[in-house]
């Protein structure tokens, strides 16, 4: 990634937000929210396997700050909840295949969850091109775990 951070991080939360909101059957992208140290964008849409809402946390955050996990670099992160507030069950969503998902301790120790970080510098450098290849293995993961239905 040869262009600054959080001009580049932040296209690529809000693309990806974007995408992901037209990907999924009735979801709907939630305002930006600031969170201390990055910007948030949430999309919100209906479990297609059980009777419940969820959420996809879109984030950008650089290394060592609070909502960044120990040993990473700057990342975009995503993150699987129930909604902005509320994180899933572990106990009951370890038997949903979401390989692509794991438990993860954030540095402020307040938070953890289903989580996925992606280092900033193996994404390309293109924002739109690393918030295409973000959304296609969320998808991938949405769709084995039940959570989104197959495409027609």
């Amino acid at each position: 990634m040869s262009e600054p951070f959080d001009p580049w991080a932040k296209t690529v939360v809000h693309a990806a937000a974007s995408l992901l909101a037209s990907e999924i059957p009735g979801a709907v992208r939630g305002r930006t929210r600031k969170l201390g140290d990055c910007e948030a964008v949430y999309v919100h849409f209906q479990d297609a396997h059980l009777p419940q809402m969820m959420a996809v946390w879109l984030y950008a955050a650089r290394e060592g700050t609070a909502h960044n996990v120990r040993g990473h670099g700057d990342v975009i992160g995503v993150g699987l909840k129930h909604d902005a507030d509320e994180e899933l069950d572990r106990a009951v969503w370890k038997f949903r295949r979401l390989s692509l998902f794991t438990w993860q301790h954030h540095i402020d120790d307040r938070y953890e969850g289903l989580r996925w970080m992606r280092r900033a510098g193996d994404l390309p450098d293109d924002a739109q091109a690393a918030s295409v290849e973000i959304v296609a293995r969320v998808l991938v993961a949405l769709r084995r775990a039940g959570a989104v239905a197959d495409p027609p």
